[in-house]
C-alpha cells in the first residue's frame, strides 16, 4: 500500500515538475532570442549615485557619462553615453538602453546640466538657461571622472562646490547666466563693429 501511494504521489507531482522545467527552458530561450535580436548591445552594469551642488539638491539636473577613447563602443562603432536625471532626493541611476539598466564598464567623464523652471514673458513655465558653469557641461573640460566596474556600482557622492554665475536680467524679462549674457553682448559688439567698418568703407 505505501508503495502504491508513493507511485500515485509521484504521478501527481510530475506535471508540476514538467511545468517548472518548461518555464526555465522558456526563460532561457527568451533570453537567447533577445540577445540574438540586438547583438550590438554592450553588457551594462548598474550605476547609481547622489549629486549635490553647493549643498542644494539639483532636482531635474541632467547627468551624462562620456566614455574615454576605446570605451563603451559597440561593434558598429557607435558610442554609448549613459544618462540619468537627478531625483528630488539627489539620487540618480544611469541608463544606456532600458530604464535604470546601467552603463558599460570603463572610464568616463561626467557632465551636468541644470536648467531650472522659469517664467517666460507671457507667464508660462519654460526651461531656463543652464545654471552650471560651462566647464561642467563639456566632457573635455569636466573635472569629474568615474570608473564603471563589471559589478553593481554605487558611486561616491558627487559634491560640486561651485559658485553660480551672477544673474543678469535682460530687457525681455528672462534670466541669463553671466556666461550666456557675455556671449550675447560680444556678438552684439561684433555686429556693431562690422557695421561701423562697412559705413567707413562707404
Amino acid at each position: 500500500m505505501p508503495r502504491l501511494l508513493s507511485t500515485v504521489a509521484s504521478r501527481k507531482t510530475w506535471p508540476l515538475r514538467f511545468q517548472i522545467v518548461l518555464l526555465v527552458m522558456s526563460f532561457a530561450a527568451a533570453n537567447g532570442c533577445s540577445k540574438g535580436k540586438d547583438p550590438n548591445r554592450l553588457p551594462v552594469f548598474p550605476v547609481s549615485g547622489h549629486l549635490s551642488i553647493k549643498g542644494q539638491t539639483p532636482t531635474g539636473a541632467f547627468v551624462v557619462l562620456h566614455p574615454k577613447a576605446g570605451t563603451a563602443t559597440n561593434p558598429k562603432g557607435e558610442v554609448v553615453r549613459p544618462r540619468a536625471v537627478v531625483k528630488p532626493d539627489g539620487s540618480f541611476v544611469f541608463a544606456s538602453y532600458d530604464a535604470d539598466d546601467g552603463a558599460p564598464s570603463g572610464d568616463y567623464s561626467l557632465t551636468v546640466e541644470w536648467r531650472k523652471i522659469v517664467k517666460s514673458p507671457d507667464g508660462s513655465p519654460v526651461l531656463g538657461p543652464n545654471v552650471i558653469p560651462p566647464k561642467y557641461g563639456r566632457p573635455e573640460w569636466s573635472p569629474v571622472f568615474i570608473r564603471v566596474a563589471e559589478k553593481s556600482n554605487e558611486l561616491d557622492p558627487i559634491k560640486l562646490n561651485l559658485t553660480f554665475g551672477a544673474r543678469i536680467r535682460e530687457s525681455s524679462g528672462s534670466e541669463l547666466d553671466a556666461y550666456t549674457a557675455l556671449t550675447l553682448r560680444r556678438s552684439s559688439e561684433s555686429q556693431l563693429a562690422g557695421r561701423e567698418i562697412t559705413e567707413a568703407q562707404r
